[in-house]
């Protein structure tokens, strides 16, 4: 399935997923395995937008719509780096409501732009990520297990996603995801860093932000 398109997502996350993981193994079989290090960016008043920096790319996708349970989410942009100040100044304006000018040189590579955001100026939290992911086919649906850190706090997710609606809600139920609220990486990223507090994620600890080191809970 294209990964441009905008597809309908049910993600969970919990400190264990149980049944579901069994069942996902059992329907989904031999997984294809990935691992990969990313930076989220979140920021107060952001609840539309999934910034990340993966494979030395910026990517952002954007929620579309939540209808019925489900979030169609939509990738709008992906960006290499070393990239324009005033193209990065644009895209962190429009999905993260940066307003205070970056340094010049910003874009010039990830660590560049990751340090300066680090320093709490702009009101972004930087939460870093390492994924351990198993992504499966199950019925018309990709799915995945992954093995989650969020600025070195152990956790799992997992997820079904398709540009059916209706696939998507089929493969939910079978897997038994439907037992956990539907938790984009955005939500979670918010929630974990203390951006949004959410008694969904009372069974979750508190991480505090990549710029905030030293304050887990």
């Amino acid at each position: 399935m294209p990964h441009e398109v905008a597809r309908f997502e049910y993600r969970v996350f919990a400190l264990d997923l149980g049944i579901v993981e069994h069942r996902m193994r059992a329907l989904g079989g031999v997984p294809k395995n990935h691992e990969s290090a990313e930076f989220y960016l979140a920021s107060s008043p952001n609840v539309t937008h999934n910034v990340k920096i993966r494979d030395g790319r910026l990517d952002i996708k954007v929620l579309v719509q939540a209808v019925r349970g489900l979030e169609q989410w939509e990738p709008r942009f992906t960006i290499a780096f070393p990239m324009d100040d005033a193209a990065l100044a644009r895209l962190l304006e429009t999905s993260l409501q940066v307003t205070e000018a970056l340094p010049m040189g910003a874009g010039a590579s990830v660590e560049r732009l990751v340090n300066t955001l680090r320093q709490g100026r702009h009101g972004v939290v930087v939460a870093e990520l390492f994924k351990r992911r198993s992504h499966f086919q199950v019925d018309d649906c990709i799915a995945e297990i992954v093995a989650l850190t969020i600025n070195g706090a152990a956790i799992r997710t997992a997820c079904v996603e398709s540009t059916e609606a209706e696939q998507v809600r089929t493969v939910v139920q079978q897997l038994g995801l439907d037992a956990f609220p539907n938790t984009s990486y955005l939500a979670a990223v918010r929630h974990l860093t203390g951006l949004a507090p959410s008694p969904d994620f009372a069974r979750c600890a508190r991480i505090a932000p990549d710029n905030e080191p030293g304050q887990h809970e």
